[in-house]
């Protein structure tokens, strides 16, 4: 930025803001719930619930400059109960078998509600909001067996359902550029099973004790139902998900470090308006490194390093690369003080 490269041959400050690059929005929640800890038999437990919740979201979007700007709203009232309720039975002593169920919602944000056009900054393209989108209602039903070797050491195996109503999807637009909007899928399933673990390594020597490994691994079979069109997953989910984590924990220390990987198997970036094509994102490999250390009178510092590998996003149609970009990595320090 200096006055020789600045000017119709360099660098140019433009006014590129949209008419409807401006809008106002409110969110009004109020809830009320109920929760009950029943002890049926000595090692039989049920908990359950009841919420309420009264959601009012109003999004008007409107010209930032014309003189009489007409106004689009987007009003999206609903009343949702939301039950739940889990069984524990702690059947062999440290080992429990869980069965829970749930009613749970998902609610656009302002943008996705927003007729309003934005860049896509990562990526190419643009998003443009849906006035018409409803929230998303999921039944939830999980049967979980958990074992705990220690206070530090677990393994759970878990089996899941999810149906989703109104499901919110990412959709391309029949445009000429490449334009993203949001859609309701009126039917959707998740089905699957998940491993979870946490050990410690002090089998091997009791110094090794603080230093552990961890992790979740995730297989989903997901389907959308659409009128008129084959199923297909559910766009944004994964069929399998990877997670892992090796870790150093000292209590005296007050010292924590921890190396995490994670791997999300090749997914619908974007659904297809045709139906045909669909954008897929290719797995990706993410590594993230996670510090913290306990300082005198209260202090605390955190160092956090973001997808370190910066491998980059890739994404395909028609079995050819559309997208290829990278996120980037992120670092940071921090300095708490608790008093």
């Amino acid at each position: 930025f200096t006055p020789a490269t600045i000017g119709p041959d360099g660098a140019v400050l433009r006014e590129v803001t949209r008419e409807t690059d401006n809008y106002t929005a409110t969110h009004d929640l109020f809830g009320v719930y109920a929760m009950l800890e029943l002890p049926l038999v000595d090692s039989l437990n049920l908990a359950g619930g009841l919420r309420y919740e009264d959601s009012d979201q109003n999004v008007r979007t409107f010209e930032l400059y014309a003189v009489e700007p007409q106004v689009i709203s987007s009003p999206l009232h609903t009343r949702d109960f939301l039950p739940a309720a889990t069984i524990t039975w702690e059947f062999i002593e440290d080992m429990l078998l869980r069965l829970g169920y749930s009613r749970t919602v998902n609610r656009p944000d302002f943008r996705e509600l927003s007729p309003a056009t934005s860049d896509n900054v990562e990526s190419s393209g643009e998003t443009m909001g849906n006035p018409e989108l409803k929230r998303a209602t999921i039944q939830n039903v999980d049967l979980r067996w958990e074992w705990y070797l220690s206070t530090s050491e677990s393994i759970s195996l878990g089996l899941f359902y999810k149906h989703f109503e109104n499901a919110i999807e990412v959709n391309e637009l029949p445009s000429s550029g490449n334009t993203m909007t949001f859609t309701n899928a009126r039917a959707a399933m998740n089905m699957g099973v998940e491993l979870e673990f946490r050990k410690t390594f002090g089998f091997l020597h009791p110094a090794l004790d603080d230093l552990y490994v961890g992790g979740n691994i995730t297989f989903i079979h997901s389907r959308v139902k659409v009128e008129g069109h084959p199923e297909r997953p559910l766009q944004g989910q994964s069929p399998y998900v990877i997670n892992v984590q090796l870790g150093y924990d000292n209590l005296d220390w007050g010292t924590s470090l921890a190396l995490l990987y994670n791997l999300c198997g090749r997914r619908i970036a974007q659904v297809d308006y045709s139906y045909h094509h669909h954008q897929w994102e290719q797995p990706f490999h993410q590594l993230d490194f996670v510090a913290s250390q306990k300082l005198p009178h209260g202090f605390s510092l955190k160092l956090k390093l973001k997808n370190i590998i910066n491998a980059r996003v890739r994404i395909e149609q028609v079995g050819k690369i559309n997208e290829s970009y990278a996120r980037g990595r992120e670092f940071s320090l921090g300095l708490a003080w608790a008093y």
